[in-house]
Order: structure tokens, then sequence, then C-alpha cells
């Protein structure tokens, strides 16, 4: 029991008490704003640095979903300053660097009334995960489950969450549906989107022009592997063509890739967002990416009957 500072130099204690290396780090929380520089009143936070085998391990033990290298957002603001145990100040690296990643399976069977009946399969690791944890720990489950079906227009059988305690590995949730409300059908033909029920047809970049950076708090990989199964005596009248598109400097990634062979279509798409800020010479090119994935998500699959 104590305030953040009480808790992680506790931390520090215990850690140096077991023959690990470890340091508080000072930090400025998102909410207090960047520090430019070291003063007394930029900083308001503290967290804990470890060394272990040779590698640098965050903590902060005021979050109960928080574990190693993977700190409540609330601490991800650019850098701090650890101090070491000969009182020697360093800057540090806060943000994380390595992609936390959403990656959703769905095998879908598409009958000839336009409704779908599948199974999903998601898994999402670090702050994906942290932040589930973080949502719906505490959530009633049938509650969690009403939501997830109203949201996605679903019916939901066989929900399984694993892991939800387990810190140090990734969430999955598994689930059999059905759904009859994702497809059209106009005459000898079905219409539906790529991406179903999971369908984002909100860019949410609409102006022309932005004069502040483009914060998306760590790097983060959307990734979705689809394949459908169409109904007998249908056939693809069209698809959406397949495209790939990058930044100059890799820091964003496209690649949407659709494909049919007789009776069924496959579809495989990964947005990566490989750091965490952009600055606002970006947003052109990021806004125009993100577009193009909007339309790739929202461009109609036509089945028609043989």
């Amino acid at each position: 029991v104590g305030n953040v500072a009480d808790i992680n130099l506790n931390l520090i204690i215990m850690l140096r008490s077991a023959g690990i290396n470890a340091s508080p780090v000072l930090i400025s929380t998102r909410k207090n704003g960047k520090t430019v520089f070291p003063s007394r009143e930029g900083f308001n936070y503290l967290i804990v640095s470890a060394n272990i085998d040779n590698q640098q391990i965050l903590m902060d033990a005021t979050d109960p979903n928080s574990t190693f290298n993977i700190l409540p957002i609330r601490c991800l603001n650019g850098t701090g300053r650890a101090i070491n145990i000969i009182e020697q100040a360093e800057e540090i690296v806060v943000n994380p660097t390595n992609l936390s990643k959403s990656i959703t399976f769905i095998q879908a069977d598409l009958s000839s009334d336009g409704t779908f009946k599948g199974k999903v399969r998601l898994t999402k690791s670090d702050y994906n995960a942290f932040l589930f944890r973080d949502r719906y720990a505490n959530t009633n489950k049938d509650f969690y489950l009403e939501k997830l079906e109203e949201d996605n227009n679903l019916i939901i059988a066989e929900y399984k969450l694993e892991n939800e305690k387990e810190l140090d590995k990734m969430i999955i949730e598994t689930f059999s549906f059905s759904n009859a409300n994702v497809s059209d059908i106009s005459g000898d033909k079905i219409i539906f989107n790529p991406f179903l029920f999971y369908t984002n047809n909100v860019n949410p970049f609409k102006q022309d022009s932005r004069s502040m950076p483009i914060d998306f708090v760590f790097p983060k990989q959307d990734k979705y592997m689809i394949n459908i199964a169409i109904p007998e005596g249908y056939q693809v009248e069209y698809l959406p063509k397949s495209v790939t598109i990058t930044l100059t400097d890799k820091s964003v990634f496209l690649n949407f890739n659709i494909s049919s062979d007789n009776d069924k279509i496959t579809i495989q798409s990964v947005f990566d967002v490989n750091k965490s800020t952009f600055v606002p010479s970006d947003y052109a090119d990021f806004k125009n990416i993100f577009k193009i994935y909007i339309e790739k998500q929202t461009e109609s699959i036509i089945l028609k009957k043989i």
C-alpha cells in the first residue's frame, strides 16, 4: 500500500536483495506532458529498470496487468531518466519498439441465403493483450459476450478465453458464430465485404492537414486471415484487387491479398504501424494508406449463381 514511488521503490529493494541490478527511472506521464530536459517539475512518476541477463527490463508494480516491459499506458511518453546505484543519470527509451499484434483467423461457410457460419480465433500479444486485460479482466463474461454479439451483429457459441491471468502469454479467444446480416442478395448475386463483420468503414483521419504528431501509443500489427467457402452453384464474379503499400522509411506497411479457388475465397491482410509516433509531415501519406486500407475492407466481393 502506498503511492507509485512507495510501491516501485520497494520493488527495487526486493530486486536488489535478490542480487538483481535495479534502478529507479523518473518519467513524465502522458497526462503530465513531455519533458524536454530534467527538472524537478518535469517528472511526476517513477518506474523500475532492471538488468537481467544483460537485457534492460522495465517494470511498474502498481498495475495488476503490467508485466516485464509492458508498462501501464500512462507511462508511455518517450524517455525517462534512470538513476543507477552509483547515482549516475542515464536517459532511456520508455516507449516500446516491438509490434503488439492482433491476429484474427476466420473460417466461414456462406450459404445460398446469405448466412455466414464459422469459427473465429483471435490472438492478442503485448500491449493489445494488456489493454484487453485492463478493460475486461473484471467484466462479467455474459455481459462481455452480449456486447461482442451486439457490436459485431453475431450469434456466438462455444466461446473460450485462454491466458486471461497468465500475463507472459498472449490472449486467445475462440468462438463459433452465425450471422445473417453481412451479405446482400440482389437477384442471382450475393454481395459481401472481405472482412465480414470486422469491416471498418470509417477513416479517423479526416482533416486535410495536421499540426500535431500522430500518436499511436505503441507499434502495432492488425492481421486477418480469412477463408470463405462459397455455396454450391455459385462462382466468383468480382474480387477486389490485391495491393501492397509502404512508406519510404517502412514505418507503415499494408498488404492486402485476396484470391479465389473454385469454391473458396482466401483473404490475407496485414497492416503494420512500426513506430508509435509520426510527425505532422507524415500525415498526408499515412492518411492515404489508411484510406486505401478502409477501401479494401469495404470493396465488395460479388458471387453469381451459375
